[in-house]
């Protein structure tokens, strides 16, 4: 083979591998944009798969949340349960009082009784709080993650119409909907419009406090 037929071998090699591996509507000596990919998946089955990683996800922070509340709960009745500890506290404390020198012994089995009671309320409600607590925490990261997804989805959107169009980025409304209830879920309007006057009115009473404090007794006869 001479050298001229294996180039025209070569040249006719590579430009059938172009058209194999060139995009729809391209050829060995055409070239168009290669275009956005879109999303094949049908929406019920996105919905289906969004309801399914949030199923998954409240799962794993109820499951957290428990294991937290168990042990809390746990240490409150294990130091309840130290009777041999708590005894002699109660003996100590007590054994100064003339009025408890004839029954000592009742007096020590009453309030360890009443300990052991105490400990159960307080578990109860330790319990209650602590789950309110962490799951309000996970929910509030939650929707923290959500914002954060929603802002670079529309940020990357908006990056790539720009690139494409050298003109004033075209960002879909699906995309700025999802950004604005992300941040609605996170923070509401009214909920931020609320919390900013409480802490002025906050602020504004802890001045006249100070200044209430600063003043001097006899102020108001003085200025009569």
């Amino acid at each position: 083979m001479i050298g001229l037929d294996w180039d025209q071998r070569r040249d006719a090699a590579i430009s059938r591998l172009r058209e194999a591996t060139a995009i729809t509507g391209c050829t060995a000596t055409r070239h168009q944009a290669e275009p956005e990919p879109t999303d094949r998946l049908p929406s019920i089955v996105n919905d289906l798969w969004q309801d399914h990683i949030t199923a998954e996800s409240e799962d794993r922070a109820r499951t957290t949340a428990r294991m937290a509340v168990v042990e809390i709960v746990t240490e409150i009745l294990h130091a309840a349960e130290l009777r041999h500890e708590l005894a002699p506290a109660i003996l100590a404390e007590i054994a100064n009082d003339p009025a408890t020198s004839d029954g000592q012994e009742r007096i020590i089995a009453e309030r360890l009784l009443d300990h052991a009671i105490q400990a159960v309320d307080r578990a109860v409600n330790t319990a209650a709080a602590a789950a309110t607590t962490i799951l309000d925490a996970q929910h509030h990261a939650t929707l923290e993650a959500q914002l954060a997804d929603a802002r670079d989805n529309f940020a990357t959107s908006a990056a790539s119409s720009a690139l494409k169009s050298g003109s004033t980025p075209a960002v879909t409304g699906t995309l700025s909907d999802s950004w604005l209830d992300a941040l609605e879920h996170l923070l509401p309007a009214d909920l931020a419009a609320q919390r900013a006057t409480a802490s002025a009115t906050a602020r504004e009473a802890a001045i006249d406090r100070r200044a209430a404090r600063r003043r001097h007794p006899d102020i108001d006869d003085l200025l009569k």
